[in-house]
């Protein structure tokens, strides 16, 4: 069996805690006319969101982009983190660097968590998807 999306966030949610999930409840507005608003939170720390994500690496783009659909914040900051650890890699052969910056492109719509892979200790480097 592949690494697919199902698989990670089974994985994901060994990691929940009730104490996060207030800490998101927290930081996080809910007004209706807020960015976030439909947002729903596991309550997995981003730390823990990363190293899962890592685990993930060959994750094929057809199977984050199923991530990247998840109503849940913290399944669609992994897919990213996914695609993240793939352009960083020098293994990671051009056509597939392609296929995340498409991917990334086309679902943009999906991705509003800026703030929280800026929290990582180095910086992501999607310049990389550019070849």
């Amino acid at each position: 069996m592949g690494i697919d999306a199902d698989q990670f966030v089974r994985k994901l949610k060994a990691h929940r805690s009730p104490v996060e999930l207030k800490k998101y409840h927290r930081y996080f507005k809910f007004d209706e006319d807020q960015p976030g608003d439909g947002d729903k939170f596991m309550g997995v720390r981003m730390g823990q969101v990363f190293a899962l994500a890592k685990e993930f690496i060959e994750m094929p783009p057809g199977e984050i982009e199923k991530l990247l659909e998840s109503p849940v914040h913290e399944v669609r900051v992994g897919a990213v983190s996914i695609m993240d650890w793939q352009a960083r890699s020098k293994k990671t052969p051009a056509g597939r660097r392609k296929a995340l910056f498409d991917l990334y492109l086309r679902r943009h719509d999906r991705i509003n968590m800026g703030a929280a892979l800026c929290r990582r200790q180095r910086p992501p480097e999607t310049v990389r998807l550019f070849g």
